[in-house]
């Protein structure tokens, strides 16, 4: 299933990052519930969250937005967490 954006979503990507207020997190979770429940706790500490249930979405959501924070399930049923790790870092090495 391709990713799609969530109407916050949306409009955050129209946004640039210097306009948000909000530090963005992607929150790459396949258990629903874990996942809500990582949404619910970093919404109430001030974090734009950013969900989706597999690497490819993650991957999908990473050409849309730069995310100076991600939440990575160890063990996803695309990939291995560590590996998606590895290519956020590789992706993102030129934004520091």
């Amino acid at each position: 299933m391709p990713f799609e954006f969530s109407e916050k979503a949306s409009s955050a990507v129209a946004n640039s990052a210097t306009e948000r207020s909000r530090p963005s997190v992607l929150i790459v979770e396949d258990d629903p519930a874990m996942r809500k429940l990582l949404e619910r706790e970093l919404a109430r500490q001030g974090f734009e969250t950013f969900l989706v249930s597999s690497a490819a979405e993650a991957r999908q959501a990473m050409e849309a937005i730069v995310f100076p924070i991600a939440i990575v399930d160890r063990v996803l049923e695309d990939a291995d967490g560590i590996d998606l790790i590895a290519e956020l870092r590789r992706r993102y090495a030129h934004h520091r």
